[in-house]
């Protein structure tokens, strides 16, 4: 079963989440309190306007898996 959500559907709350932009990267997002999604900076270009921009529109996401037992 597969946790991805069309980007439409909107996270739960403000955080980190993995996204699939539509050339097929996957980078890691924050989606914030103003129900935006903000570029990690990874897979994004300066748009010259102060801020970093994805390369592809964003189409799904989904939570950030847990990170490894230590």
């Amino acid at each position: 079963m597969s946790d991805w959500k069309p980007i439409e559907e909107l996270p739960p709350q403000s955080g980190d989440y993995l996204v699939l932009l539509g050339d097929g990267q996957m980078a890691v997002a924050y989606f914030d309190a103003w129900k935006t999604w903000v570029c990690s900076g990874v897979h994004a270009t300066y748009d010259g306007c102060g801020s970093v921009a994805f390369d592809a529109a964003l189409i799904q996401w989904q939570p950030l898996p847990a990170p490894p037992a230590q």
